[in-house]
């Protein structure tokens, strides 16, 4: 056992359990057009902001990391314009 009480394996049986939510409740601030394979949403929770983009082919939702609302605007920004991925 680790010194902060985590064995290996509650480890591995917690990182299979998927992520958990950061804040209970998400605001989606604006977002991209539904009609799209990809979309994105910028994101506000908790005092923070990210961007969350869904890929309705591939079945899968990323997220940035959290970070001041301020930054997950440009970087949402960015996206519109074709700047960054």
């Amino acid at each position: 056992m680790s010194r902060i009480g985590i064995t290996c394996r509650n480890l591995a049986e917690n990182l299979r359990e998927g992520p958990r939510p950061r804040a209970p409740r998400i605001r989606v601030i604006s977002h991209t057009c539904e009609c799209r394979e990809t979309t994105y949403e910028l994101c506000a929770a908790a005092g923070q902001g990210f961007v969350r983009r869904t890929d309705r082919v591939k079945r899968t939702i990323r997220e940035t990391a959290w970070t001041l609302t301020a930054t997950a605007r440009r970087i949402f920004q960015q996206i519109l314009r074709g700047e960054a991925r």
